[in-house]
């Protein structure tokens, strides 16, 4: 090979030089373009997605709206189902004709209602069945094999004290059986002990006290569903912790406490009730309704499995 004098080999050094300059700008240049690609592809996933959630949620509003709405009208129950399924599939598609014009699609499938109770008592009076019965137990259960309660409230006006100093076995005594009736029993005890005492055991446990001081002025509200005593939080309240459905809900010495109360049960299985104008009553309601919501874009398919049944707490 021939020898190089200094000024070519000069030449050379420089030529490789730019060739390695170049191709690392080239190289850099492509990263710089794959980076800021990614980004703005990232920033807009994250557009479509908050974009997504907000539609949902816009979807699952109106939904526990209208469910609220026709449970409240005077119709017969597949009256009642009808206008529910309608309204709410008529719901869908108005949201899906707005979005098709900002380029996305959404829609409901596997739309799915299930049938139920409100159990009322208006006006204040004892916790007794339509015969006057004060132990709503066996046969006479207040509900039976409900897959889910809600809205459950219960204003207590006053309650009395336990006759011999018992309250377990002498006050009013609302018991919620797991596995409909053979698993662990959760009670709720309300009684008078220089104040109205509320009070709760699950079985095998102890009676313990309620949320701050052991006893309350009246009225007093217990929030079954939402675990809270006065608008307190209870942690004692919370049933569905501890037992697992379907729920058994009986009543003992019912004739202990002077109460108004609501509640919604996922069963058609229900005590001895009135019609409506009578306490207690009974009315026919579509307790929940689930389905998949979907939305679809150029950058997104998002589906959203829902259920709807206000005031229903944490697994039902």
């Amino acid at each position: 090979m021939a020898d190089l004098i200094d000024s070519e080999r000069g030449q050379l050094f420089l030529v490789t030089a730019l060739a390695i300059a170049v191709a690392s700008i080239a190289l850099i240049l492509l990263l710089n373009s794959a980076i800021y690609t990614q980004n703005v592809a990232s920033r807009d996933l994250g557009a479509n997605d908050r974009q997504a959630i907000a539609e949902t949620q816009t979807f699952l509003d109106g939904a526990e709206g209208l469910l609220v709405a026709e449970n409240e009208r005077s119709q017969t129950q597949a009256e009642r189902r009808t206008a529910l399924r309608t309204g709410t599939e008529r719901l869908a598609e108005l949201q899906r004709t707005h979005e098709l014009q900002e380029g996305t699609a959404t829609g409901v499938r596997n739309l799915s209602l299930s049938d139920g109770y409100g159990l009322h008592q208006d006006s204040v009076g004892q916790f007794v069945n339509a015969s006057g019965d004060r132990n709503w137990s066996g046969s006479g259960f207040v509900a039976d094999s409900a897959n889910g309660i809600r809205a459950f409230e219960i204003v207590v006006a006053s309650a009395d004290p336990p006759p011999t100093g018992d309250p377990v076995n002498e006050s009013f005594r609302l018991d919620i059986a797991g596995n409909g009736g053979s698993g662990d029993v959760w009670t709720l005890y309300v009684f008078d002990d220089g104040g109205t005492n509320v009070s709760t055991k699950l079985t095998g446990g102890s009676m313990a006290g309620v949320c701050g001081p052991s006893t309350f002025a009246t009225p007093v509200t217990i929030n079954v569903t939402n675990a809270s005593v006065n608008g307190n939080h209870c942690p004692s309240l919370a049933y569905w912790e501890d037992i697992d459905r379907p729920y058994d809900v009986d009543v003992t010495w019912g004739d202990r406490v002077s109460v108004t109360y609501d509640m919604t049960v996922n069963t058609t299985s229900i005590g001895s009730f009135n019609p409506p104008a009578a306490d207690p009553y009974a009315q026919q309601k579509v307790y929940g309704v689930t389905g998949n919501y979907t939305y679809r874009s150029s950058h997104l398919y998002y589906v959203r499995p829902f259920r709807i049944a206000p005031g229903e707490p944490h697994g039902g």
